[in-house]
């Protein structure tokens, strides 16, 4: 079973709303995803661990010591809390929550962040980061104020924290006007300063009737944009298809670029979030759901692809990706774009482009 925990009211569902933070102008933080019952999680027993959603040939790049060990990933999401299986790669963090940009001690009021973090980043061998050789930046916000800040300081102290990649598992409704959309120009301005840039398509699928439901920055044709694949809960492929509330694009857009693994998606829970209050004490992961869940799959191989080739650029990347992509069958490329990420495929594309 799964809850979801909207802060209205909690039902049991499959797959339901659950959503990437969406922004307003200079309004809290929002989420809406799924989590596992409070035993499943606190337990971890054989059987709750056969299937935690996570790419195929993820194993076997690991095995080959291909973990994104030498690339480091900026976060912007609620913050990263000093987790087990990340404190010790936190190389950076700063809070943009306040009138000022803060230097803190790593901290997650919320849990999302770190819930992407970890799926990033995630040192634990039976919940595995996709990249758990990397190293992270974190920067908390709570605002799209906050992220258009939290975006301009990561390009800035790029050089400083050696930072490659910039997770933006968030997104606010897109302006009619791009000229209007700061968060779009602030994604851009980091593609255009030499990050890869990464962000979510938004959950905002609720209905027959939700192309053209995109996100901001996801809508910006500059950066990779990801929706969220469900995998149904087997290892097996014949069944995948696209989270059902994950945003759609339009028949001209070409957005998402690709989708991948976002529904029942287990990583570390923060201790002391809003998240861990709807758990059992000592709980120390958690699954939810969502195209935020998807971005750090990505984002995560992104970092094994630079580890193998650190010369690759950000559009060498998205041609990559989108290349490497296994479409899904009798599913419209607004959904699932160029298809599903395949990981050992991209990797070894991008050992290709040496």
């Amino acid at each position: 079973m799964h809850v979801n925990l909207s802060s209205l009211h909690k039902h049991a569902l499959r797959p339901g709303a659950g959503a990437a933070p969406i922004f307003s102008e200079n309004a809290p933080l929002r989420t809406q995803d799924l989590e596992l019952p409070e035993d499943v999680v606190d337990a971890l027993t054989e059987q709750d661990m056969s299937h935690i959603s996570r790419p195929r040939d993820l194993g076997t790049l690991h095995g080959k010591g291909i973990t994104g060990k030498g690339v480091t990933v900026a976060v912007v999401d609620s913050g990263i809390a000093p987790h087990d299986d990340l404190k010790d790669r936190i190389v950076a963090f700063r809070d943009f929550t306040g009138p000022r940009t803060v230097k803190r001690s790593p901290s997650d009021p919320t849990g999302h962040g770190t819930h992407v973090a970890g799926i990033i980043a995630g040192a634990n061998k039976e919940v595995p980061g996709v990249a758990p050789g990397v190293d992270l930046v974190g920067c908390r916000v709570n605002s799209s104020d906050d992220a258009v800040k939290a975006i301009d300081w990561v390009i800035e102290n790029r050089n400083k924290y050696s930072i490659d990649v910039l997770n933006l598992s968030l997104g606010v409704e897109a302006p009619a006007n791009p000229n209007e959309d700061r968060l779009r120009k602030a994604a851009e301005r980091a593609v255009e300063a030499g990050l890869i840039v990464v962000a979510a398509a938004g959950n905002e699928c609720n209905t027959e009737l939700c192309s053209a439901s995109i996100a901001s920055p996801g809508i910006s044709p500059k950066v990779i944009t990801v929706g969220a694949l469900d995998d149904m809960g087997t290892t097996g492929r014949s069944d995948d298809q696209v989270y059902a509330s994950s945003s759609r694009g339009t028949q001209d857009n070409g957005k998402p670029d690709l989708v991948a693994e976002g529904v029942n998606v287990l990583a570390p829970l923060a201790s002391k979030s809003s998240y861990s209050k709807s758990m059992r004490a000592g709980s120390k992961y958690m699954a939810l759901a969502g195209s935020s869940q998807a971005v750090p799959m990505v984002a995560g191989t992104i970092a094994l692809m630079l580890q193998v080739n650190p010369n690759l650029d950000h559009e060498t990347v998205k041609d990559i990706l989108k290349a490497t992509a296994d479409p899904l069958k009798n599913t419209p490329k607004a959904a699932q774009g160029q298809g599903r990420l395949d990981i050992k495929g991209a990797v070894s594309a991008a050992e290709r482009q040496l």
